[in-house]
């Protein structure tokens, strides 16, 4: 396969991804994106101050659209803004009580995702996989 035809595939792959995660939130009252950041959040939020623009670099999108997706979360009780204690011009993102409890549904959900992405897929090939794609992250950063 060359180049351009790699880069098709690896396209294609994410958009397959994309929809494959989405499902897995299909009866969920989040989205995959709403559950992945509130999952960062929840994972993140004891050790240091969590901000929109901490979102904005895990996510890779853009700051409205994290604006909006932070807006929903806050608007649904799952998370809660407060001012950050260095910094006061930033906000910092904290789950709330029902953000915390809806963490083992969204965890398990991920892992169930993750796990049927590897399936038949051995060590060697996961190790492989694994190098060859930091290799095009570093490549594809700017």
């Amino acid at each position: 396969m060359n180049a351009k035809q790699l880069m098709e595939t690896n396209d294609k792959m994410n958009r397959l991804m994309r929809r494959k995660f989405e499902s897995h939130f299909i009866n969920s009252k989040l989205t995959g994106l709403q559950a992945l950041t509130l999952d960062y959040i929840n994972a993140n939020f004891l050790d240091h101050d969590v901000c929109q623009k901490e979102i904005e670099r895990y996510l890779e999108i853009r700051g409205s659209s994290v604006s909006s997706l932070i807006d929903r979360l806050e608007r649904d009780g799952y998370i809660k803004r407060d001012y950050c204690d260095n910094d006061s011009r930033y906000r910092r993102l904290i789950p709330t009580e029902q953000g915390k409890i809806i963490q083992k549904d969204i965890s398990a959900r991920i892992e169930h995702y993750a796990n049927s992405l590897f399936t038949d897929i051995d060590e060697d090939e996961l190790k492989t996989f694994e190098i060859v794609m930091l290799k095009i992250l570093k490549n594809a950063a700017y």
